[in-house]
């Protein structure tokens, strides 16, 4: 639990710092600038709240506050210039500003307290005639904020979002001196039911072989702006205008000239229901660490493959990409393969013996046919360390036959049983469990979801014929499969689990589709019934167009035990962007200001769009998650994710919203134009707008940001 917490204090604490010393050169603008057009500032503060050490020219360092001694000694000196240095009635005498000035100045005392508060985010300038919460406050001292002119007022107060951007820049030119991983622009796979998957390159209009974008094609540029990873490729095309197409030009190996793909993004779910064209970022196919408490894939581990070494061949053929990989493996149709891996330079080799398993869906509410409608048993794939599954013994390899009454629940039942959506009080309900492990049924104790999980991860078992539903009006559902059933045989040949199922099913409806017998169109299953005494039975099962069709043409996937452990075991492709001088440091800095400012007024756009939603958009809850997450990464991540942060706030601070940087420009704006200050009353009533609008806000993203956010939760739960 401490080791947990403390993991993640640090990045934490990392965020907020520079959180608040973003904050912190944002006023520290506004007060330089202030000072150089003369502008009295009684307090600069490092912080919010009381003061615990403060400096003050004359006065030197103190402990709290110095207010009361500086009042106390320039009124003193005050009353002894004006001769009533004995007055009884000292406290009500009215002394003029110009005569306090005249006694600081006397005093050498300096007119402003340097603080640093006892809560060090952020900070504030407090000038003499300008106060945020009351715009009415006026001062007659001519070194007020009031009474300067416009120009000098609009100084100070576009001097804060200057500050950012400038920080801004230096946060990304330090990123890019030390390197920053991005995936690049290199397409690793695409969505069947993707725009990217279906249209045809302009160039090729009625081609198939040129038919949607290809794994290891590069994107060049989009609507001819050239893009360099798939960071930016993402949010293009999420930020895209909606119903309005992108022109893509790709560089595909083996062509010569680049292709022109035009595409309309589309609202996807997979892209949390963000404008997408179905396409993923490259992947890696050098081993991940999984860390000192995590552990590689059970096929890898057994091999004795090790954390950085890289596939290199399947079937003795060599690979270079992760999709040549995959279908090295997928397209051998569930049959033996051999993967090798090798270590960096080559000394070392290891061969593992892997073959792919049925591609079948998650979701029964958008299933795909597949197996005839069968969908297996759910395996636990791996129990995480320190979890509700840890302690009460689950291992990997076991199969649920039974969650809180629900016999054999298939994978995507298991959530909804261990957190259902409808249950106000689901954390608090303990369900019943029972395992089959190693041919036995194992009752566990009690299981009590935290925070709606249990720690583990899952897979269908397809090295088992043992079935957890079949999908209604599927070709099984005619046969009445109880849950926990399991598949015997297919036309009188023994079956031992659900990939040689899929093999034998493929290669007879491939028949199938060179044969247009009717008796062909006709399997018969061998299955034993989960019900008493087991008994076994063989059953005709008829066969439509369409099924045979699908069964001939199923999908493969890459095998579980080869690629996930406790994390997967291989990551996202990335590519090293690291600036040879400083001056291309600068130039990378300012490409990057510039790409985020746009991005932040489109996102802007979008929303009012509606292509953008609400529950797209980060608070500073979510913010705080992010770079928590990005911080782990190192510190060059960290300067990238504040120079981001403080381009956005360049824009969020500038716009024309009352209370911000960009509202007050407004009425100076206004002022400047009818030659007279906004009334106090409008500014006022513009104020609780204002506040209403950025609470409003904040409370919206709060609530996303929360419910999207576990490692809150899991906290309040360790520590309580």
């Amino acid at each position: 639990m401490l080791a947990s917490i403390l993991s993640n204090f640090g990045p934490t604490l990392a965020i907020i710092l520079g959180f608040g010393f973003i904050i912190f050169v944002h006023e520290l603008g506004h007060f330089l600038v202030a000072k150089a057009v003369g502008i009295k500032c009684t307090q600069f503060a490092i912080g919010f709240g009381q003061s615990l050490l403060t400096f003050r020219k004359g006065l030197g360092w103190r402990v709290g506050t110095t207010e009361q001694d500086y009042d106390s000694k320039i009124r003193k000196h005050a009353l002894e210039q004006m001769g009533k240095a004995d007055a009884d009635d000292q406290d009500t005498i009215e002394i003029k500003d110009e005569q306090l000035e005249a006694s600081r100045v006397a005093l050498g005392l300096g007119e402003t307290e340097y603080r640093l508060n006892w809560m060090p985010l952020g900070g504030y300038v407090k000038m003499l005639g300008q106060e945020d919460m009351d715009p009415a406050a006026m001062s007659s001292d001519p070194r007020s904020f009031n009474r300067k002119p416009v120009w000098a007022r609009a100084c100070v107060i576009s001097a804060g979002v200057v500050m950012n951007l400038i920080f801004g820049l230096i946060f990304f030119v330090i990123a890019f001196l030390a390197g920053v991983e991005f995936p690049p622009a290199i397409v690793g796979a695409t969505d069947p039911t993707g725009v990217a998957a279906i249209t045809y390159p302009v160039e090729h209009p009625d081609d198939a072989s040129f038919k949607g974008l290809q794994p290891g094609d590069r994107i060049l540029s989009i609507d001819d702006k050239p893009v360099t990873d798939m960071m930016q490729v993402a949010i293009k095309v999420a930020l895209a205008n909606p119903e309005t197409s992108l022109n893509m030009a790709i560089q595909r190996d083996g062509v010569d000239q680049p292709l022109h793909y035009v595409m309309t993004p589309k609202i996807s779910e997979q892209s949390q229901q963000l404008l997408s064209i179905g396409i993923e970022p490259p992947m890696s196919l050098e081993v991940l660490d999984p860390g000192k408490k995590g552990t590689l894939p059970k096929l890898l581990a057994q091999a004795g493959v090790q954390p950085g070494m890289s596939v290199v061949a399947v079937n003795d053929k060599p690979v270079t990409r992760f999709d040549q990989f995959q279908n090295g493996i997928t397209n051998a149709m569930g049959q033996p393969v051999t993967v090798t891996f090798a270590n960096a330079d080559n000394t070392k080799t290891v061969n593992v013996t892997t073959q792919a398993q049925p591609r079948l869906t998650y979701n029964q509410d958008d299933a795909m046919p597949h197996l005839m409608g069968l969908v297996p048993a759910t395996r636990i794939l791996y129990v995480q360390k320190d979890s509700v599954a840890s302690e009460l013994g689950l291992q990997s390899g076991d199969i649920i036959t039974n969650l809180g009454n629900t016999l054999y629940p298939s994978i995507d039942q298991v959530p909804k049983l261990v957190n259902p959506e409808s249950t106000s009080n689901s954390k608090d309900v303990a369900l019943s469990m029972t395992v089959l492990r190693d041919g036995k049924n194992i009752a566990m104790d009690s299981i009590q979801p935290r925070n709606g999980k249990l720690g583990i991860a899952m897979d269908m078992a397809m090295d088992q014929g043992v079935i957890s539903t079949v999908l209604p009006d599927s070709p099984m559902a005619a046969l009445n499969l109880t849950a926990g059933s399991v598949i015997k045989s297919l036309n009188e040949t023994p079956i031992n689990n659900f990939t040689e199922l899929q093999i034998a099913l493929q290669n007879y409806c491939s028949k199938i589709l060179d044969d247009e017998s009717a008796a062909l169109k006709e399997v018969y299953i061998g299955y034993e019934l989960n019900v008493k005494d087991r008994p076994t039975f063989s059953r005709k099962v008829t066969l439509d167009e369409n099924t045979i069709q699908l069964l001939a043409n199923a999908n493969w996937s890459l095998p579980s035990d080869l690629i996930s452990g406790s994390s997967l075991a291989f990551g996202q492709l990335k590519v090293r962007v690291q600036a040879d001088t400083p001056m291309q440091a600068i130039g990378l800095g300012i490409t990057k200001t510039h790409q985020f400012m746009v991005q932040t007024y489109i996102t802007l756009a979008r929303l009012f769009q509606g292509s953008v939603k609400a529950k797209h958009l980060r608070g500073p809850v979510g913010i705080l998650d992010e770079g928590r997450r990005i911080a782990k990464r190192g510190w060059s991540y960290l300067m990238f994710f504040l120079g981001l942060i403080s381009v956005n706030l360049v824009v969020i601070n500038f716009l024309p919203i009352p209370i911000v940087d960009g509202g007050l420009m407004v009425f100076l704006i206004i002022e400047k134009i009818k030659g007279s200050p906004v009334s106090a009353k409008v500014q006022t009533a513009a104020m609780v707008v204002g506040l209403a609008l950025i609470a409003t806000v904040f409370a919206v993203t709060l609530f996303y940001d929360v419910s999207r956010i576990g490692f809150i939760q899991d906290l309040i739960d360790k520590l309580f």
